[in-house]
């Protein structure tokens, strides 16, 4: 069946007149005719009769035009499917800690460039909850988070697996916070990281679980930051346990019942990713095998 010619019956029904159709159609009027008499001889029944010089929809023209609609609106869909793809084969948008966006910028997108010139990226800073929201709203393509446990929405690439670690500053360590870990050093300073990083969900909820509230807390805008504040002696800090093992100046302990996580790259479960998409995945997993 034609979709074309029931575009064209539909503005038959529209306009009540084979005239007036054929010019929104921009065909001739004998056009318009001679596809309305072939889809009549198909339908093996009259679509119209003339009424008042208005051509009004039979009983079978009534069955016919609300399957031509529905047929017209699969088409529209389907080509807006389409559009939407092409689109985001165009544009990607990452989500991601501010670590992330800065790794993304520095060492990731410009070999993705390479590959694909023309295309457009929107980073966007967030937390890893605010993160999946995006994915499943249809507002993010590619997100790089914190997974703890799956997710029947989302699809999980791993780039690293890690567990949480309690650093304290050599000036401040002691035997009982050696022997009490985390529950010991309520009276410690904390250096945690911000709220946009990935993982500071993890160490919050560790907070709570210890019920754990230090004197004062200093915010580092990524691990980095809080790896050198840590060593620097402004507080004790909760970090995976990679980064832990850059300080110099801090005594590393275990925490009991760690947390442990997966730091991965995250689509939706239902929608393909797009080519671009999956080549940033294959450039994020070959720097973190490398890296960690």
């Amino acid at each position: 069946m034609d979709v074309h010619a029931l575009e064209y019956l539909l503005l038959i029904a529209e306009t009540g007149s084979l005239s007036e159709a054929a010019e929104k159609a921009h065909l001739s009027q004998p056009a318009m005719t001679q596809c309305l008499a072939k889809l009549e001889r198909e339908a093996g029944w009259p679509l119209f009769n003339r009424v008042n010089r208005k051509l009004v929809p039979t009983r079978a023209g009534q069955i016919y035009l609300k399957g031509a609609r529905e047929m017209v609106q699969i088409k529209e869909e389907t080509y807006q499917s389409i559009e939407q793809l092409r689109r985001q084969q165009g544009q990607l948008r990452v989500t991601g800690s501010a670590d992330i966006c800065h790794l993304l910028e520095e060492k990731l997108l410009p070999k993705l460039y390479l590959q694909f010139p023309q295309l457009k990226v929107e980073r966007m800073v967030t937390t890893t909850h605010t993160a999946k929201q995006y994915l499943t709203n249809g507002l993010a393509d590619l997100s790089f988070l914190c997974a703890v446990k799956p997710s029947s929405l989302l699809e999980y690439v791993p780039l690293l697996h890690d567990t949480l670690c309690l650093a304290v500053p050599e000036s401040m360590i002691s035997a009982e916070i050696r022997a009490g870990g985390l529950a010991a050093c309520g009276c410690l300073p904390f250096v945690l990281p911000d709220e946009q990083q990935f993982g500071r969900e993890l160490v919050d909820r560790l907070f709570r679980r210890e019920h754990l509230y230090p004197i004062s807390l200093y915010t580092a805008a990524g691990w980095k930051d809080l790896v050198r504040l840590a060593d620097e002696g402004y507080g004790a800090a909760i970090l995976p346990e990679r980064s832990a093992a850059r300080l110099e100046h801090c005594e590393v302990l275990p925490l009991e019942n760690a947390p442990s996580f997966d730091f991965v790259c995250a689509v939706p479960r239902y929608a393909e990713p797009s080519p671009a998409c999956m080549a940033l995945i294959e450039l994020a997993r070959k720097h973190f095998a490398t890296h960690g």
